[in-house]
């Protein structure tokens, strides 16, 4: 099953479809939405779950290929592909080369991986590696913020953190660093496009942001829009 992902309709955004695990779902028993602990957490069939394994529709795995192209008024958000992967050769699939297999470094969970090491021109404070989350509803990359700092003062001109809403401000025409992902020993690079991030207004801002205290590193919309991702539940892995 191709399915086009269309996530803004020119008035705002029309929903989103939680894709991981029951163990992370977020349904809480009791009117206190205050009150939610995983005492009063109430555990069903993700969406995902339901398909795969209760009724069994399809081969256990999905694809996702974000895009950054549009057609007419309304933003095309790529493909999810149920039970396949996307077609290399679709112009909207914005990857070439193969497919990297990595286990899942928090099977039944979350869609963890651990990348090999972060770099980027010029870098002093280079990510060795670590556990990232592949999420597809955060837009930026969050990394350590030693990395993230070190990567704002590399833009041209450089990045200026601005603690209230917690990005680095820089100009529209700004020119990022060369930046990527390596991963199962693939460097995965990410286009210039998709390293400012316009939407906060003029100036822009950075995509790649420090992590808050006792959160998870992300690899966010900036990153995913450059690969395509095969989730993989029959085995675990992720490609």
């Amino acid at each position: 099953m191709h399915m086009q992902l269309s996530g803004f309709d020119g008035t705002g955004i029309i929903g989103i479809i939680g894709m991981s695990y029951p163990a992370i779902t977020s349904l809480y028993s009791g009117a206190d939405v205050d009150a939610d602990s995983p005492s009063t957490r109430v555990l069903y069939s993700s969406v995902v779950n339901t398909i795969f394994n209760i009724q069994q529709l399809t081969a256990p795995l999905f694809s996702v290929a974000l895009s950054r192209s549009s057609t007419t008024a309304t933003v095309f958000g790529g493909f999810l592909t149920m039970g396949g992967v996307a077609s290399f050769t679709d112009p909207a699939v914005n990857v070439t080369g193969s497919l990297v297999t990595v286990p899942n470094a928090s099977p039944q969970t979350k869609y963890d991986i651990r990348i090999d090491g972060i770099n980027y021109a010029g870098g002093a404070a280079q990510d060795v590696g670590g556990v990232y989350l592949l999420d597809t509803g955060t837009t930026l990359i969050y990394t350590t913020a030693e990395v993230a700092d070190d990567v704002a003062v590399r833009y041209n001109p450089p990045g200026v953190w601005d603690a209230t809403i917690s990005v680095f401000w820089t100009s529209c025409a700004a020119v990022p660093p060369s930046f990527s992902v390596t991963i199962g020993g693939q460097a995965f690079l990410i286009n210039p496009v998709d390293l400012l991030y316009g939407d906060l207004g003029n100036p822009a801002a950075s995509c790649i942001i420090p992590i808050a205290v006792g959160t998870s590193k992300v690899l966010g919309g900036v990153f995913l829009q450059n690969v395509l991702a095969v989730f993989d539940w029959g085995t675990e892995q992720i490609r």
